[in-house]
């Protein structure tokens, strides 16, 4: 099995030389509840940041990344999103979401399509709700080994009618990686991705991160 590959700040490494795979004709849509290749064209072979294409057709607002039995603290992440005045509640966006798992890796099993060979098996898709709410259940990731990126949850988002758009990584103001060079380097695409973390009497982690469309 090929290791994971990270992606700092939301970017994937190309190593010089080193083809992507193509996606084959029968990966093109991942299941049956994937919607009909007429109401959203294929992006093309060497997509490699077009997550949307694989999302499942019938989405709420709320999703599930990682399962009970996956190992990590458990973390509960709320938050609306809003239009790009910011004050106006955006229904129906695409949220789309990945991390590391409680070791810093993207890992995935070896029958792994699509994103999930670059962004693991902890990922998942939601449609906000007509009050642009959304709310995603994980487990807290690590950083990566050895690195200095902080923790991050990457973010993608897609208005209907719009286009697909990487904003600010979730990352946490208790992590130490998060320095004070980190933070004036933030660009808040989408809004700030710093959020606070408070444990309930459950030992959960909440924190609520709240999304500004960026301008099309």
């Amino acid at each position: 099995m090929r290791p994971a590959v990270p992606l700092a700040l939301g970017l994937l490494l190309i190593l010089p030389g080193v083809a992507l795979p193509a996606r084959s004709a029968s990966s093109a849509v991942p299941s049956a509840d994937a919607p009909a290749a007429a109401a959203r064209p294929e992006p093309g072979p060497d997509c490699t940041e077009c997550p949307h294409w694989e999302a499942p057709a019938h989405l709420t607002d709320r999703m599930t990344i990682a399962p009970a039995s996956e190992p990590g603290a458990r973390l509960m992440l709320e938050g609306t999103v809003f239009k790009s005045d910011g004050k106006t509640p955006a229904p129906d966006v695409l949220l789309y979401a990945y991390h590391t798992n409680a070791q810093g890796h993207y890992a995935h099993g070896p029958s792994a399509t699509g994103q999930g060979r670059w962004h693991g098996d902890l990922r998942g898709w939601l449609r906000t709700g007509a009050d642009g709410r959304y709310r995603i259940e994980t487990i807290r990731p690590a950083p990566y080994p050895g690195r200095t990126i902080p923790a991050h949850i990457h973010m993608h988002v897609m208005a209907p009618g719009g286009r697909e758009r990487s904003i600010d990584d979730v990352v946490f103001d208790d992590d130490p990686l998060v320095t004070g060079t980190w933070r004036t380097r933030a660009e808040n695409i989408g809004g700030s991705g710093l959020v606070h973390l408070e444990r309930d009497v459950a030992g959960v982690l909440h924190g609520r991160r709240d999304i500004v469309l960026p301008a099309e």
